[in-house]
């Protein structure tokens, strides 16, 4: 078990792809932690819909992750991201996309309603 938390804290891109597979949460979390990770293996957990409570939780609090478009965007359709944190992304995404999510029958009732609204508010705002 630790030599499997130090692999997922110290290893490379294979050895990250395993790891978070993993069942044990604390080895999803080191993997998490591993300094060498990339944005796009971060996007890849926040894509996953069978990722845990934890490591979006993990994914939430890293301003550096938060930065990033994509990211933001998996984590509002992503089923465990609370919907509070889901709600304050929302307005960062492009036209396009809150209009992809107010259709959408995949992420809750919360999130495509606030979807709809900031569609008709940006809708006013344009004039059209």
């Amino acid at each position: 078990m630790a030599e499997k938390i130090k692999m997922a804290m110290t290893g490379d891109k294979e050895w990250r792809a395993l790891m978070i597979k993993e069942a044990n949460k604390l080895i999803q979390g080191a993997v998490m932690k591993n300094p060498r990770i990339t944005d796009g293996e971060v996007l890849m957990v926040a894509k996953n819909k069978t990722s845990s409570d934890d490591l979006i939780r993990m994914i939430l609090l890293n301003k550096d992750w938060i930065k990033s478009y994509e990211i933001k965007k998996a984590l509002v359709v992503h089923p465990k991201t609370p919907p509070p944190k889901a709600l304050r992304f929302v307005s960062y995404l492009t036209t396009k996309d809150i209009k992809d999510l107010s259709k959408s029958r995949q992420v809750s009732t919360i999130v495509s309603t606030a979807a709809r609204k900031e569609l008709e508010k940006r809708l006013k705002k344009t004039g059209g």
